[in-house]
């Protein structure tokens, strides 16, 4: 006996065999897709790395005014950030004006990166943060460094042998060097006063903050109405031109900006006779 053939059920199946065919070549289509987008992605990362690209490029001083510390801070993790800083003084000025602004805002962790960052913009778009690793180097080598008793003579003794040769290459580079650490000294007082209120709050570790803090106010501490005339009594007593007035050095004990900050950091002072 012929049974008919049931057309609807039929047609069902024709699609569900359609149906099946699709999916299995749309699953195929995307894995494909996946193993060459990876291979791509991987080629690229590659070949970026071999010519040394892929590095994130410097915004605009109109972003960088607008810019919050957070997505600034990701940015200076680039190699050329604080190059293309130096570089530019729109660049540097625009980033310097907008963490200054935050340095005021309600949030203690917003206050405390903006702080930290902006000491660091002065110190590594200067010849300072050369400045900053020669005196912690001389510090560690000289032992008999004893920073709450320096003076007006060694305290320029002191800066005249622990600056590298890019700090004191010319007049010029050297006010640039005390004025950048002036500038630093002032964004540090923010970061310490932060800390003393509220406690460590930002993504900028207090370690990172802790040693240019401490030079910085130091040499903020030279005499001087401004950080040029700072700059030209340091540099004239350095050259054998006329001594310091009386010299006193900042206090670092507790309750102070500088004692925050060297109390997060965790930093034992009692090497450097502090």
């Amino acid at each position: 006996m012929l049974v008919k053939p049931d057309k609807k059920s039929n047609l069902f199946s024709e699609v569900g065999i359609i149906l099946r065919n699709a999916v299995t070549m749309a699953a195929a289509g995307l894995a494909l897709c996946l193993v060459l987008s990876s291979c791509d992605q991987l080629l690229s990362v590659n070949l970026l790395k071999t010519v040394g690209l892929g590095q994130q490029q410097t915004p605009s001083a109109s972003e960088l005014a607008s810019m919050p510390v957070s997505a600034m801070s990701d940015l200076s993790s680039s190699p050329s950030f604080y190059s293309d800083l130096a570089g530019d003084a729109s660049l540097r000025a625009a980033a310097l004006a907008s963490l200054d602004s935050q340095m005021l805002s309600p949030d203690a962790a917003t206050r405390q990166d903006a702080a930290a960052l902006a000491a660091l913009i002065e110190l590594k778009t200067t010849p300072a943060f050369d400045a900053v690793n020669g005196i912690f180097n001389a510090l560690d080598s000289l032992s008999t460094t004893n920073l709450s008793s320096l003076d007006s003579t060694t305290i320029v003794d002191f800066v005249s042998q622990s600056l590298p040769a890019s700090a004191t290459a010319s007049q010029a580079d050297f006010a640039a060097t005390i004025g950048a650490l002036c500038a630093a000294n002032a964004a540090y007082d923010s970061l310490g006063a932060s800390l003393g209120a509220s406690g460590a709050a930002g993504s900028i570790l207090p370690e990172q903050s802790v040693q240019g803090a401490i030079v910085a106010a130091f040499v903020s501490s030279v005499p001087g109405a401004t950080p040029d005339a700072k700059a030209s009594a340091l540099w004239a007593a350095m050259n054998g031109g006329p001594g310091l007035p009386p010299y006193t050095p900042p206090s670092t004990s507790s309750g102070t900006n500088l004692g925050s900050i060297i109390s997060a950091a965790g930093l034992d002072l009692s090497k450097y006779g502090i």
